[in-house]
């Protein structure tokens, strides 16, 4: 008989939320849980798998909504197969050997394209072209069976540590803005912060990066501990998008009137620019042009006749 687990067990297997499995069974009737005998939700392997697969598919750029237009059994297909729905990515050279390497477990040899590559294009570069394909080639590799979780884990540990190597000689003390980098209760997903850090931190801004899910309330109580000048929050795809706004403006409202809040990710596309005292970026580039204006700002010089 197939095992079964609980909604908890599940969340943590998966990365997604009890809150989202729930929602997403009610608005979309996947996944289907049985009952156990005390009335709880219990999920069979199968669909453990499936959400997993699903999940990864979110984290690489595509909505619930747009997974969930594909049968649940299918969810494991090969990403590049899936031509109406998940954007198409050639692999350049690069991200071709640096999956293989992965894949043959030659860590030395990952480690050494990524390090040349990292000094070759320069940082902001690397993160914005380099490591966006290689997030992508990573899943890809993940959902076809070529890598496995704990594969993947040793790809981020690596880059993380790179970024970490990078800008460890960087004079954080005297950075301007003061940014304090986090992500909200539920959102687990790091890496995101430590390639805004080390873009921010790179560009002159002093980063204190909080880690994953901080309260609004301690969030405020950092900013002003800290004399924090910009709130910067990562916010992935499979974050409840109902509570964005909702959380956003709360912690607009906690925050000083001289602490901007910023947010960023694949989970703020529904985010409306328009928040009052929240600014919403699409991307790192038009993030770091929004520091680079903290860092020269444009001065109005007043001509009298």
């Amino acid at each position: 008989m197939s095992p079964l687990y609980s909604i908890g067990s599940v969340s943590i297997e998966t990365g997604i939320n009890k809150e989202t499995l729930r929602k997403w069974e009610t608005r979309y009737g996947f996944p289907t849980p049985a009952r156990s005998s005390d009335g709880r939700r219990v999920y069979p392997a199968e669909q453990v798998a499936q959400l997993t697969e699903m999940k990864r598919l979110i984290d690489s750029g595509m909505r619930p909504s747009q997974v969930m237009q594909t049968p649940p059994r299918r969810a494991g297909v090969d990403p590049a197969k899936q031509a109406n729905t998940v954007p198409q990515t050639s692999r350049t050279e690069l991200v071709t050997r640096a999956i293989a390497a992965l894949r043959n477990r030659q860590l030395p040899e990952f480690r050494a394209l990524l390090e040349r590559d990292l000094t070759s294009r320069g940082l902001r570069a690397f993160i914005e072209q380099t490591v966006t394909e290689l997030n992508w080639a990573v899943g890809e590799a993940w959902s076809s069976k070529e890598l496995r979780v704990f594969e993947e884990h040793v790809y981020s540990a690596i880059l993380n540590d790179l970024l970490a190597q990078r800008t460890r000689c960087l004079d954080m003390a005297s950075g301007h803005p003061r940014v304090l980098l986090t992500t909200l209760p539920g959102e687990l997903h790091t890496l995101g912060l430590d390639m805004v850090k080390a873009c921010f931190m790179e560009a002159g801004a002093y980063c204190l990066n909080l880690g994953a899910q901080t309260p609004p309330t301690e969030v405020a109580a950092a900013a002003r501990a800290y004399d924090i000048e910009v709130v910067a929050l990562s916010i992935s795809a499979c974050y409840p998008q109902r509570q964005v706004t909702g959380i956003l403006q709360q912690l607009r409202t906690l925050l000083p009137s001289t602490c901007q809040l910023w947010a960023g990710g694949a989970g703020v596309g529904h985010v409306s620019q328009s928040l009052d005292g929240i600014r919403v970026f699409a991307s790192i580039g038009t993030a770091l042009t929004a520091i680079d204006e903290l860092q020269h700002p444009v001065s109005t010089t007043i001509v009298q006749h």
